[in-house]
């Protein structure tokens, strides 16, 4: 956690925890208080705090008072959203201040008066002890929440954790939250509700990852997402993972120029990842994401996979780079052995990039491992003049040929091109929209329909009354 961030926020987090200390404690105020309304002789009492043991056995009964009120909450939220998501927040923040106040009172004990011996916050350390508790119980209560099927509740909850200030580093709770999140994805009855993985995966990358030592949650994640039958989930990860190598790559992205794999994405560089994490990711899901690029059904789906593996280029290891090379005729789109080199669709066109870039990246003996009906392929719309648009991937196709006669001397060169590519297309799917407005659709016409229905039964009924009062 950036420390220039904690000193700025510390001291609103204090006040709001003092403040929620002082008016959480017990006042044992001498008999002659009683009856009287003078301010004076208020401030003259001698206010007392209650002991270690005493806020432990609050903190557990308004604990476990919200817990009850949870599932109640829920049933509920169909009468009164509003309300129930207000007394959802409310319950949330008491169960923060109450598990940071009983590890204030455990960290300083301060028995007696209060106002003579005041809480002392010296470090940060002492500041990150305080708040750790709070938010490990928090993280925990709204996975509890999702396995007793408190759906919205659960949902409120993540939104408060994930919406803290950023002096509440979520660095310890990231395992958590990233299994929270990927429960919704694959086990939330609406689709309405699986969608909020977009929100949520926003708010945790522009916090910010420091340093994990277990990496496996969030990897754990991302390979759900992007294997998820749903297409919604796939392109939400997809969009992510762009997004955070785009702001974390400055390496290797800036490089190069907003072509067509540019505007496949959006422009959110506000996120914010460790590069040891970054790098993790990027070799952890690398076979996932070239998954998607060939077999997946959905064209837009396979045109992001294609960018993101162009944006993957600079941090993918030697060995993944040589077997990305050696197997290029089966993975890029338009080059392959049984294939006739077409460029006319987004695919090929995004094939040539990330055969382009990767030829830049590798050494240049592993250029060799690029199969020969890929050169063929090359080498043939090199040598066309299709006019156009197109004649900047001519251009492209003609510097890889120089790469491979000249070696590294060409490099320059194939960047130059690559530099000067203003190909773009914009390509934005928007699944969740979609599905939602068609789902609508068929509720309405459910609707509609029953409807039908009970006129249909009454006027059945009426018929049958009518027959008979004829007999």
């Amino acid at each position: 956690m950036d420390s220039i961030a904690i000193q700025e926020d510390k001291q609103d987090f204090y006040s709001v925890l003092d403040g929620s200390l002082q008016s959480s404690l017990s006042m044992k105020i001498s008999e002659n208080f009683e009856g009287t309304k003078d301010d004076a002789a208020l401030s003259n009492q001698k206010v007392c705090a209650l002991s270690a043991e005493e806020v432990e056995e609050f903190s557990e009964c308004l604990e476990g008072l919200i817990s009850k009120l949870y599932p109640t909450i829920e049933l509920c939220w169909k009468l009164h959203h509003q309300l129930s998501k207000k007394l959802t927040v409310t319950s949330a923040e008491c169960f923060m201040y109450s598990r940071c106040l009983f590890s204030i009172v455990q960290k300083s004990p301060f028995d007696g008066d209060v106002s003579e011996k005041p809480i002392q916050h010296d470090s940060n350390d002492q500041f990150t002890i305080n708040w750790r508790s709070g938010l490990e119980g928090f993280a925990g209560a709204v996975v509890s929440l999702q396995e007793n099927q408190c759906w919205q509740v659960a949902s409120v909850m993540l939104d408060y954790l994930l919406g803290l200030p950023h002096c509440f580093c979520l660095d310890n709770v990231i395992g958590t939250v990233c299994f929270a999140i990927k429960h919704f994805c694959c086990n939330a009855p609406k689709l309405s509700w699986r969608l909020q993985t977009d929100k949520w995966l926003s708010l945790l990358f522009k916090r910010g990852i420091g340093i994990q030592e277990d990496k496996f949650p969030l990897v754990d994640m991302f390979c759900t997402m992007l294997s998820h039958p749903e297409p919604e989930q796939r392109s939400i990860a997809l969009q992510t993972l762009r997004r955070l190598v785009g702001s974390n790559g400055n390496a290797g992205v800036a490089k190069f120029p907003s072509t067509l794999r540019d505007e496949i994405t959006a422009s959110d560089l506000g996120f914010s990842v460790s590069e040891m994490i970054l790098s993790h990711l990027v070799s952890t899901t690398w076979d996932r994401v070239a998954t998607l690029a060939y077999p997946d059904q959905s064209m837009l789906l396979r045109a992001h996979a294609m960018a993101l593996l162009v944006d993957y280029i600079p941090f993918i290891d030697h060995i993944q780079m040589q077997s990305f090379l050696g197997a290029a005729d089966s993975v890029l789109c338009g080059l392959g052995k049984l294939a006739y080199p077409i460029f006319e669709g987004p695919l090929a066109l995004l094939s040539i990039t990330l055969l382009a870039k990767a030829c830049l990246y590798c050494p240049v003996e592993d250029i060799a491992l690029i199969p020969q009906s890929v050169w063929k392929n090359i080498e043939a719309f090199g040598m066309s003049k299709a006019g156009g648009r197109l004649d900047e991937v001519e251009k492209i196709c003609q510097a890889l040929c120089k790469l491979k006669m000249e070696g590294d001397d060409a490099k320059e060169i194939l960047k130059e091109v690559l530099s000067s590519n203003s190909m773009t297309k914009q390509c934005n799917p928007d699944f969740g929209s979609t599905r939602e407005s068609i789902l609508q659709v068929l509720a309405d016409l459910t609707y509609v329909r029953s409807y039908f229905d009970i006129f249909s039964k009454r006027i059945d009924q009426e018929d049958i009354v009518s027959l008979d009062c004829c007999h």
